[in-house]
């Protein structure tokens, strides 16, 4: 009976051990690898994108380990780039962080408030709401400046940063002025 329950514990920490280097173990991706984690996603979709992308070697793995662990609620959606050899832990970590790529948008000087909006309107990281085409911000509302925008952005918000920071740029000129 003793000897039974030795293998079986010896076999029990083979198996443990296996998984954990699964866990903990580098990863497929030999590069860094960018991934887009749909809104919504289940966990099982998110184990197929990582591994479609080489990130992860086995989705079920993934999946499993994201079940276990309670990880499956937690994973956020968006655009992110997993450093080559990222273990399996490591990529949870990221997605549940949310730390998303930041894209830099320039808005040259001298763009009228219509040039821009062309600009945004045809930018494939901004969303543009059908119902919002015809607005169009008053001259010189918007502050040229590079803004750092993530994929799946509204465009009806980012008019809004680049109007506020247009404000608060004029305001402290404006403030700052000799007298």
């Amino acid at each position: 009976m003793s000897r039974i329950f030795v293998i079986a514990v010896f076999c029990g920490g083979i198996f443990l051990a296996s998984l954990m280097s699964l866990y903990y173990g580098a990863g497929a991706n030999n590069g860094v690898a960018r991934v887009i984690i749909p809104d919504g996603a289940s966990l099982s979709l998110v184990g197929r994108v990582l591994k479609r992308a080489g990130i992860v070697h086995k989705a079920p793995l993934f999946i499993g380990a994201g079940r276990v662990f309670g990880y499956g609620t937690r994973i956020r959606a968006g655009e992110y780039d997993i450093p080559a050899f990222a273990t399996m832990a490591d990529v949870f970590i990221i997605l549940r962080k949310g730390e998303v790529v930041h894209h830099p948008l320039t808005i040259a000087e001298g763009l009228t408030s219509a040039q821009i909006m062309q600009m945004l309107s045809q930018n494939e990281l901004l969303v543009v709401p059908d119902e919002s085409e015809s607005d169009i911000p008053a001259e010189g509302s918007l502050l040229p400046e590079t803004y750092y925008i993530t994929r799946g952005t509204l465009r009806g918000q980012l008019v809004e940063r680049m109007q506020k920071a247009q404000a608060q740029t004029l305001a402290t000129l404006w403030a700052g002025r000799q007298k």
